[in-house]
């Protein structure tokens, strides 16, 4: 903590808005602080209304901007978790997260052993794309791109697949 003059320590200055759809939180409350540009900013604003108002001014005045758009990815500064993936134990972990995120609650996630292969399979396909892969192929739709390569094919035991023969090579 910063000790201001006076002795007094300086506490943070977060402050969370809330209220109802038309109720006057951009207007009245937001946009009027952001345009003091005394301080640094972290907002969420979810009809994208406020960036086109006050972006250019905060840009103008030394600001740098960072916007992560879900609904426009085209307009979003994006984000990438393959960035943060540099070991077995990261690459674990973020499997974890990507099954936790895509499966439905416990009820519904099925026999565990099919739970256990899913893992092992995105485990082998994160770790080929950290190990193997060019850094432009480290992204989810490497990961995707890869996945699409696994198939079978019941009738015919002895068919191999794209994925089979990549991990043959190494």
């Amino acid at each position: 903590r910063k000790r201001r003059r006076g002795g007094d320590e300086e506490r943070p200055r977060n402050i969370l808005v809330i209220g109802g759809t038309g109720a006057g939180k951009s207007w009245t409350y937001s946009i009027p602080n952001i345009l003091q540009m005394n301080s640094d900013y972290f907002v969420i604003d979810t009809k994208g209304t406020q960036l086109p108002l006050v972006g250019h001014s905060l840009v103008k005045n030394g600001y740098d901007i960072t916007c992560l758009n879900l609904v426009r990815m085209a307009e979003s500064a994006g984000f990438n978790p393959f960035d943060y993936i540099h070991d077995e134990a990261q690459i674990i972990e973020f499997a974890e997260c990507l099954i936790a995120n895509t499966t439905g609650d416990e009820g519904h996630s099925g026999d565990q052993f099919w739970v256990q292969a899913e893992r092992l399979f995105y485990v082998m396909a994160i770790g080929y794309l950290v190990f193997y892969c060019p850094k432009e192929d480290h992204n989810i739709a490497g990961l995707l791109t890869l996945l699409s390569l696994a198939q079978v094919r019941e009738e015919d035991e002895d068919f191999v697949s794209p994925l089979d023969i990549l991990f043959r090579e190494i």
